[in-house]
């Protein structure tokens, strides 16, 4: 029997490349988050409170946001943030996001950046205490401690998929119901879903909007900051046209493309002005 010829291991992503399909994926996520289709006119002279346009925007705006509150996967994506952490807001998009700030490839200056950063992850990982919960499905009323990141992931996935795709839903309303020191059966698991979704999603995250659309707007803006000297650095004018120039480091096709909309992407200031959040909508749950 022949022995096999040992390969080389394949090499992924340039640290460089990685950064730029981070940023850019970023930039198209919380763009499909936190704009005038989502939300109606922003108010800038004074804290606001956002609204959506219409219910479906609501919906949407949560199914994205439980996609930017999920590890991506892909060459791009690695490694895997620890699975055992302690805070949850690790195994999300911003886990990639930190890392950019932790080891900049494009900008000069991650701080900025990574104090949008923390402090969304810091917002999320609170323990929210909600002082009752209505489930009269099985005519439960008891009050709850729970993530914030938690009870936003549960309504997204409610809100994209049909009863009969919500299998790891209808676990985690049963564990927390256990955890508070209710046992229910996954029928009564299932039955409380639209109880479930009516407290946490039309009342709470509606109550939350702003304040989680001014996060991501805040990571947003900084990224477009941070990007700024590499925009310098890369614009060359070809009259009458413009082009890119590609920094070191960069070969794979997808990180090349990127890099030409990134760089698009950041040649005027994110559309989506800042504002402030009104502070009574930031002080419960």
């Amino acid at each position: 029997m022949s022995e096999v010829e040992p390969t080389e291991p394949v090499a992924g992503p340039a640290a460089i490349e990685k950064e730029v399909v981070v940023l850019r994926t970023a930039l198209d996520m919380i763009g499909a988050m936190v704009n005038l289709s989502i939300f109606g006119e922003v108010i800038t002279s004074r804290d606001t409170n956002l609204q959506f346009n219409h219910p479906p925007s609501a919906a949407l705006f949560n199914i994205l946001l439980a996609d930017f509150l999920s590890q991506p996967g892909g060459s791009f994506f690695e490694p895997k943030a620890n699975q055992n952490s302690e805070r949850k807001s690790e195994l999300t998009f911003l886990v990639h996001l930190r890392r950019v700030t932790a080891n900049p490839q494009l900008g000069l200056d991650g701080h900025h950046l990574r104090r949008a950063v923390d402090a969304f992850a810091d917002w999320l990982d609170v323990e929210a205490d909600i002082p009752e919960v209505h489930l009269g499905e099985i005519d439960l009323h008891i009050p709850m401690t729970i993530r914030r990141i938690t009870y936003l992931k549960i309504t997204g996935d409610i809100a994209k998929h049909s009863v009969g795709r919500l299998k790891h839903v209808i676990g985690q309303l049963t564990k927390l119901l256990k955890d508070h020191g209710e046992t229910i059966t996954e029928d009564e698991a299932v039955a409380i879903i639209p109880d479930f979704q009516e407290q946490f999603f039309e009342d709470i995250l509606r109550y939350h909007a702003s304040t989680i659309a001014w996060h991501l707007n805040e990571i947003r803006w900084e990224i477009w900051s941070y990007l700024q000297p590499e925009r310098e650095r890369a614009y060359e004018d070809a009259f009458p046209i413009y082009r890119w120039k590609l920094p070191d480091g960069i070969a794979d096709p997808i990180a090349v493309r990127m890099h030409w909309d990134l760089m698009n992407a950041v040649r005027s200031p994110p559309s989506f002005p800042r504002f402030g959040v009104t502070p009574f909508l930031q002080l419960r749950y």
